[in-house]
């Protein structure tokens, strides 16, 4: 058909090329026809480019002189596009040679043109599906060979690499049973030792504990200190050094030691912490404050002392927040008048008022702070005022807020008389200090550490300005170094 007609064509432009036919004519004469047919049907002819560097000079000559091309340029001028255009159209496979003579003819013309040609090189891969049609046994032999050699070989690392597999982990479980067996005895050792350090430190304490309930301040604190040093990731060393330190007046050496009862895990039990947040944010611990203040922010536990919300609005708090506080403390002292009036008629006077003095005028004093905090300073004012004239430990801490309160009501006069009201109690607490030797007033160290604050904002928030360090700071903060000391 007409594909071996395009052979024939590829036979005769080979010819023209090359002077010569595809396959050598001696060989094709000398060859039986079973080897006739092999050679057509197997092996490919050279590339008539290869061809040229077989032909013998006389040849050559000639067919360089019918080209017009110096001899030595011959073989590459047939290099790539006529190379594959003639092996194209003298494929084995009928299918991959030129469909019609005129595809042929256009490729030609193509070529003469200097235009790219349709004909390309044979890919790898068709070179190789050849070869082993032509030698399956062969490969087929082979490919058994290397079959058994590479499932043999494979079996043998499979085998090898359990082999060392097993072996690997026995001696990581021997290792391991080691490593076990150390740990554990470094546990037990471990906990023998720490059980010898927390009762040594429980004896510590309680001898802080006593030398701290006579006054001897000396020897309280070297109890309290060889307890934090003993045992020195137990929260509860460090909260007892901090009281002991707070008591004197030691003001940032406190802090810092209830900081660190708040880093190793101090329960937030509201009484125990009383007074810790607002002396960790007086003494700027703020990392240890934001801590201990997110534990009261998650904490909904009565807490007839408002411990947490004294801590919570020492710091910065929203007018939101801080009337969410105002209402529960609000809520506290409407259950404990309701107790008071039930309990009237039935208890004499003198618990009724110790009742009173314990808690409640402290609680009036927290919700005018919370009110004053929300923006509520008329009932901020009213609360305050109430709290001023009950009889409780804290009396006169609650002077600074009202100033603060009236001067947020455009009250200046009021607010500068309370001011000053709030500076004559600040001079009478640090004139007892000083009189007496002390660090801390008689007053409870929890209540002083918050009217130094409220202090410090009125005069701010009334006057304008921070107020100057007194001189008398300085004079009981030795005192309260000095009695640690022998």
């Amino acid at each position: 058909d007409t594909r071996s007609d395009i052979y024939s064509l590829g036979v005769l432009l080979y010819e023209v090329l090359t002077g010569s036919t595809p396959f050598a004519a001696d060989r094709l004469q000398s060859a039986g026809f079973d080897e006739l047919r092999r050679i057509i049907r197997e092996e490919d002819p050279p590339r008539p480019s290869s061809r040229m560097s077989t032909l013998n000079n006389e040849l050559a000559m000639t067919v360089a002189k019918n080209r017009r091309l110096d001899p030595s340029r011959l073989a590459t001028s047939l290099k790539r596009d006529l190379d594959w255009i003639v092996l194209k159209a003298l494929d084995k496979d009928r299918n991959r040679r030129y469909a019609t003579a005129g595809a042929m003819a256009d490729d030609v013309t193509r070529f003469l043109l200097d235009q790219p040609v349709e004909a390309t090189p044979p890919s790898s891969w068709y070179r190789f599906s050849k070869f082993a049609r032509r030698n399956r046994v062969a490969l087929f032999t082979a490919s058994l060979v290397s079959g058994a050699l590479i499932l043999g070989t494979g079996l043998s690392i499979w085998q090898a690499r359990v082999a060392i597999e097993e072996r690997d982990q026995k001696e990581i479980a021997l290792k391991e049973a080691k490593a076990a067996e150390e740990a554990a005895n470094a546990a037990r050792s471990e906990l023998q030792g720490f059980n010898e350090r927390l009762n040594r430190s429980a004896v510590l304490l309680a001898t802080g504990r006593a030398n701290a309930d006579a006054q001897r301040w000396p020897e309280s604190y070297r109890s309290y200190t060889e307890a934090t040093q003993t045992l020195p990731k137990y929260y509860l060393v460090w909260l007892e050094r901090g009281r002991l330190n707070a008591k004197l007046g030691r003001w940032n050496a406190a802090a810092a030691d209830f900081a660190k009862a708040i880093i190793n895990g101090s329960p937030t039990a509201h009484g125990d912490l009383s007074g810790v947040a607002q002396l960790l944010q007086f003494s700027g611990e703020t990392a240890a404050y934001r801590q201990l203040s997110e534990a009261f922010q998650g904490s909904k536990q009565d807490d007839p002392m408002s411990v947490a919300i004294r801590g919570l609005l020492s710091g910065e708090i929203t007018a939101t927040d801080a009337a969410e506080l105002a209402e529960r403390i609000e809520r506290l002292l409407t259950a404990t008048q309701h107790k008071r009036d039930s309990q009237a008629s039935d208890q004499p006077i003198g618990k009724l008022h110790k009742f009173q003095d314990m808690y409640y005028g402290a609680n009036l004093y927290v919700a005018g702070w919370a009110h004053l905090r929300a923006g509520n300073h008329a009932k901020a004012l009213q609360r305050l005022q109430e709290s001023n004239e009950a009889n409780w430990f804290g009396r006169g801490i609650a002077i600074p807020l009202m100033a603060i309160a009236y001067h947020q009501l455009g009250n200046g006069e009021e607010a500068l008389r309370h001011f000053e009201q709030s500076q004559q109690f600040l001079n009478r607490q640090l004139e007892e200090c000083v009189s007496q030797s002390k660090g801390a007033p008689t007053m409870p160290w929890v209540d002083w550490i918050e009217f130094q604050l409220h202090h410090r904002e009125a005069s701010i928030v009334v006057k304008g300005h921070t107020p100057a360090v007194d001189p008398r700071i300085q004079m009981i903060e030795a005192f309260a170094d000095a009695a640690i000391t022998d």
